[in-house]
């Protein structure tokens, strides 16, 4: 039950630095766009890094949309994210829709 304690605590704190960054990256812009993956979408069956760039967002329990953007030179579809501020849903969720309307040809 130690560990528990020890770990969780840690955990906040890096929490709390998590959300402090995002707070100041916001202090500049209203949304981030972002990469999904290092990479395009992996080939089925193949095996995958755990290289998502979702996770700082649910962290910091802030709202975000991955939307597509392409492909790449093999045809797997490449996505990007879009990270709002807390409370800001219907602002990214307007841009993500306007963001895959410009890029229709998807």
């Amino acid at each position: 039950a130690g560990n528990y304690e020890k770990y969780f605590a840690k955990s906040k704190i890096l929490q709390k630095m998590i959300c402090d960054e995002f707070a100041k990256i916001f202090e500049k812009c209203d949304v981030i766009l972002s990469p999904v993956l290092s990479k395009a979408a992996y080939k089925f069956g193949e095996e995958r890094a755990d290289d998502f760039y979702t996770v700082p967002a649910n962290i910091a329990g802030l709202p975000a949309i991955s939307v597509p953007f392409g492909r790449n030179e093999i045809n797997l579809p490449v996505g990007i994210q879009l990270i709002a501020k807390r409370f800001n849903d219907g602002k990214l969720l307007s841009l993500a829709n306007a963001f895959e309307r410009e890029r229709g040809d998807l």
